[in-house]
């Protein structure tokens, strides 16, 4: 997968609707994600901040918990309980 692009990670997610996630390090660490995209990443800089934050969201948001190489910890889930859409405006 992504031609050995050590930072690329495919991350499998327990809805049935979207089956991997697929993540890459930008060269600042960052994270940028389409706003049409179904999930949402967050990046804290230690695991215990990561883990609260994790703690706090429903099993509907299908939340992942993974800590990278540089001892930052990244929490992934749907922006929106699977099933739902966005709210209109």
């Amino acid at each position: 997968m992504a031609n050995g692009d050590p930072f690329v990670l495919a991350l499998p997610t327990n809805t049935a609707t979207y089956r991997w996630v697929v993540l890459r390090r930008t060269a600042q660490g960052g994270v940028v994600v389409h706003p049409e995209n179904p999930f949402e990443v967050e990046i804290f800089q230690s695991t215990a901040e990561g883990s609260a934050r994790f703690d706090s969201l429903p099993p509907t948001l299908a939340p992942a918990l993974v800590t990278t190489t540089d001892g930052k910890t990244l929490v992934v889930r749907l922006k929106h309980p699977e099933g739902r859409t966005a709210p209109r405006r």
